[in-house]
């Protein structure tokens, strides 16, 4: 194993939107497996970093509230400089993801280079483009390919993902859901459909 990469300490910055969260598990594991070694912290809002909780590809959580103004962003940067991060990983793409990362010192910031933000960034990668407009590409593509350029920027080794969406579910979640299934009388064998508006 390559000694660059032996327990860096990695902040992830998570997407917001519920389903572009879920999308980038893929490239969660593609990480994890790249960069066994590093210790990761997966920065999230509230609800995405409650719904994934359970996800085993991280080693410690930070979430902030989302309806934090301005003013957040310096409190969010402290408390991230406190943890003397040495890369993150921004799967978002803000302009005020990466603005935060600068701010809180992290040394090596790796993300898509976009919407101006890649003067904030130290490890650019150009989004797939197709006669210079952004392509219209798979979410699970395109946290993947971010991925996998992070796992090379810091010394890691890529490997192919099978693109397999997995969400982690506590015993205790398993076991209400089981008591709703058994109350609404749905069979085992049956595959509901769950709709979130």
């Amino acid at each position: 194993m390559d000694q660059k990469n032996q327990g860096q300490n990695i902040l992830v910055v998570l997407p917001n939107p519920m389903g572009d969260a879920i999308l980038c598990i893929p490239a969660l594991r593609c990480l994890r497996q790249g960069l066994p070694d590093g210790r990761f912290t997966f920065y999230a809002n509230k609800v995405v970093a409650e719904i994934l909780a359970d996800c085993p590809w991280t080693d410690a959580w930070l979430s902030y509230d989302p309806r934090t103004g301005a003013d957040g962003i310096w409190a969010q940067a402290r408390i991230l400089r406190r943890r003397h991060f040495e890369a993150a990983i921004i799967l978002t793409n803000s302009f005020r993801s990466a603005l935060l990362a600068f701010l809180a010192g992290i040394s090596r910031r790796i993300g898509y280079s976009r919407d101006g933000r890649g003067i904030l960034l130290t490890d650019r990668v150009a989004p797939v483009r197709l006669q210079g407009r952004f392509a219209p590409i798979s979410m699970l593509d395109y946290y993947d390919h971010l991925a996998a350029k992070a796992v090379g920027f810091l010394g890691g080794v890529y490997q192919q993902q099978d693109h397999r969406l997995e969400l982690f579910v506590s015993a205790e979640a398993r076991r209400r859901v089981d008591e709703l299934w058994d109350r609404w009388q749905i069979a085992p064998d049956q595959k509901p459909v769950v709709m979130v508006p």
